[in-house]
């Protein structure tokens, strides 16, 4: 459900928006057999059992920055959302749990959840000799918005002795980004752990940075083209991206589970960190129905290296790197009716 109005305040429009959404998460078994069942099993279910809405909301403010004919109106705007994620551990998962846990707490089973936010703001700057188009954010946990590599959340047990993880009601053990875990909150040694002193470890989202820029050049007005000539439909986009993992929480302290580590050691994780993209496309519009387009762009993956051994995941022209890189070339038309 999403409400929403616009005022005229002199020469500005302001036009806040707020919605209620079902949340998910990014939780996928991204190198998983499970696959695509195993996705939708986890993400749509996990936010549907936090057992409340996703609140998003959005205000932007809409003025006429070059008033020359044709020209779309400018905007600034603030959007964001808070939700929530849940896992459900039932009761007979906890009772197959080890001997040496005082698991008396939790014999009806017990939830674990972790937050999902972001925060994000953007600018569009029309103008008759270029456009200008603007994205920053930050937050943790943005499936929806594919903010964070589509990482989701870690179990921290930071702290924590002993640590056991059990499978939930949504598909699986989430071996991905820790699972549901229980742990002792003292050193117990070679013994069990005292009554009283099981916990659960909690669970943390994955934070995520990034934006992009692109810049519209209308080439043909700047070499003033004849608008009713065969040149008068050249365009130029120069658009640069990335999104950024905080590290933090992808290289955990030994002790925590690093996120989407796909049960890998946490010494030598295999998390995505960053994704950047370098793109220039021209159009060229033939009439109001067909418009060319060739676009020239470099699509990059990081990976985050561990904290100790070389970062040496893939092979590239006979070196090891940590960097994937997607060199394209296309081109093809476009219709409009």
């Amino acid at each position: 459900m999403m409400v929403g109005f616009t005022q005229k305040m002199g020469p500005v429009k302001v036009a806040p928006t707020f919605a209620i959404m079902m949340p998910t998460s990014s939780q996928i078994l991204k190198l998983g057999a499970e696959g695509l069942a195993g996705q939708i099993g986890e993400a749509e279910r996990e936010g549907a059992d936090s057992g409340r809405p996703e609140f998003e909301g959005r205000l932007a403010f809409q003025f006429q920055l070059d008033k020359a004919p044709g020209v779309a109106p400018a905007a600034i705007f603030w959007s964001g959302f808070r939700g929530k994620r849940t896992s459900i551990v039932d009761n007979t998962a906890v009772a197959g749990g080890p001997a040496d846990y005082d698991v008396a707490p939790y014999t009806s089973g017990f939830t674990v959840s972790s937050k999902q936010w972001g925060n994000q703001i953007g600018l569009q700057l029309p103008t008759r000799w270029f456009t200008l188009v603007g994205s920053a954010y930050f937050g943790g946990d943005m499936r929806f918005f594919f903010g964070g590599q589509v990482n989701s959340f870690f179990t921290d047990t930071g702290g924590l002795f002993n640590p056991q993880s059990y499978p939930t009601a949504d598909g699986g053990t989430l071996v991905a980004s820790g699972g549901a875990t229980l742990a002792c909150n003292v050193n117990p040694g070679d013994g069990p752990c005292p009554a009283g002193n099981v916990v659960i470890a909690p669970e943390k989202p994955v934070r995520s940075f990034g934006g992009f820029v692109n810049l519209g050049l209308p080439l043909s007005r700047w070499f003033n083209a004849n608008p009713k000539g065969r040149n008068a439909g050249w365009q130029l986009y120069l658009h640069a991206g990335k999104d950024q993992v905080v590290r933090k929480d992808l290289l955990n302290p030994v002790g925590s589970n690093g996120a989407d580590n796909f049960g890998i050691n946490v010494s030598a994780p295999l998390p995505l960190a960053m994704g950047k993209v370098f793109a220039a496309t021209l159009y060229y519009k033939l009439n109001p129905y067909v418009t060319f387009g060739l676009e020239q762009s470099v699509y990059g993956t990081r990976l985050a290296c561990p904290y100790a051994g070389p970062c040496d995941t893939y092979t590239i022209a006979g070196s090891p790197d940590n960097l994937w890189q997607d060199h394209r070339t296309e081109f093809g038309p476009v219709f409009t009716f």
